[in-house]
């Protein structure tokens, strides 16, 4: 990561990422609801954007507000955090209730332009 918090290495990504602007809550280890605005989503995880700290490696269960008031439930993990900016998710692999299937779709609907 350089100076001013940007990834500047190789791609580690499994899945490619679109830009997005989704309002999101989740709870984490304290279990306190917090808020932010996702930027950024795949189906391997998202960027969180959001004054809230959240601590590496901690486990969050995430609704994804989407267009037409769906609410798309996720669980993952924090993968690293920028202070006074947001954090990077990588979102678990056991299939959550229909979620992953969803998730996907959306995604598809974004790559179309839909």
């Amino acid at each position: 990561m350089d100076a001013e918090g940007s990834y500047s290495g190789p791609e580690r990504r499994d899945s490619p990422r679109y830009k997005v602007d989704f309002f999101a809550r989740w709870k984490g280890g304290e279990w306190k609801a917090r808020e932010g605005t996702i930027t950024n989503l795949g189906a391997g995880g998202c960027f969180v954007l959001t004054k809230d700290l959240v601590a590496e490696g901690e486990l969050i269960r995430m609704e994804l507000e989407l267009p037409g008031g769906d609410v798309l439930p996720l669980w993952g993990h924090v993968v690293y955090g920028l202070e006074k900016t947001g954090f990077a998710v990588r979102f678990s692999n056991f299939p959550q209730g229909g979620a992953r299937q969803k998730l996907l779709e959306l995604l598809e609907r974004i790559a179309g332009g839909k």
